[in-house]
């Protein structure tokens, strides 16, 4: 991603360098701040599972994001727990087309959580 952020020079949005400009600035600047934001935010939402895209969906920036992603998938730590509970996910039977799935994945994912 950061790779790719660099290329499209959009990593300013990510990192906070380009921080989002005044409401007394030229208006023409904060919306072209707030286009490159919002596109920047829809690349890094258009990457994530729906269940994480849903832990983030109200950040107002690209930036945010960043950071709740860094916070929740950054450490070394976090990243092996994430591969771990992506092994189990396939061990599981996921294959349950019934009333009760949306239920057992919400339990899931809690179970991640905690």
């Amino acid at each position: 991603m950061i790779v790719s952020f660099f290329a499209k020079n959009k990593i300013v949005f990510v990192d906070g360098s380009c921080p989002r400009p005044s409401a007394n600035d030229n208006p023409a600047k904060l919306h072209q701040w707030n286009r490159c934001n919002n596109k920047v935010i829809s690349w890094l939402t258009s990457s994530l599972s729906p269940v994480i895209v849903e832990s983030v969906q109200y950040s107002e920036t690209a930036k945010r994001i960043w950071k709740q992603l860094e916070r929740r998938y950054g450490a070394v730590n976090a990243t092996k727990l994430k591969k771990l509970w992506d092994e189990l996910g396939t061990m599981r039977c996921n294959s349950c087309t019934c009333v009760a799935k949306p239920s057992i994945q919400k339990d899931e994912e809690k179970d991640k959580l905690h």
